[in-house]
């Protein structure tokens, strides 16, 4: 019982291992997303004011807008690189494991970052990816978490092993 015991929590182990990491990607994930939201919004309100004599103003704010949305998606993209780091370099990725498993490769930030100055210009960019993996597997032991993009702007996670 002891060994059944002990591979029931190294199982457990790995769940919660990356299950933890694809929490956090997906974190990640909508930040980026909810960004591109808000400055699409005000972009579509900067436009229709241009022409009014609110428009340099608005401009103004927009631009301010914009250079704010940019500190908050460069945060989330080092997060995610931070995130990316610690999943592919660290050794047992706090899994309680001596060992490096075997793990997917974290995968890449595929968000652009806003440039404020070209924003106005050129739509936001058009949706990312559907879903992500994260996979890891020690001996006989394996896990692997989903992030799925599901209706409207939600991320569901699933464990597929």
């Amino acid at each position: 019982m002891i060994h059944i015991r002990a591979i029931a929590q190294r199982q457990v182990n790995l769940d919660q291992c990356s299950g933890a990491a694809i929490l956090e990607l997906r974190a990640c994930v909508r930040t980026m997303e909810d960004s591109w939201k808000r400055i699409e919004t005000a972009r579509k309100i900067t436009l229709t004011l241009l022409p009014t004599p609110l428009g340099p103003e608005a401009l103004t704010l927009f631009q301010r807008a914009t250079t704010l949305e940019r500190g908050l998606q460069l945060a989330a993209q080092k997060k995610w690189r931070t995130q990316a780091a610690r999943w592919n370099l660290m050794v047992g990725l706090g899994c309680r494991l001596r060992r490096a498993p075997k793990r997917s490769p974290y995968p890449d930030f595929p968000y652009p970052i806003v440039d404020p100055s070209t924003v106005l210009v050129h739509p936001a960019p058009g949706e990312g990816p559907k879903s992500f993996r994260l996979s890891i597997q020690v001996a006989r032991l394996e896990t692997e978490a989903t992030l799925i993009k599901g209706a409207g702007h939600e991320w569901a996670v699933r464990w597929t092993r």
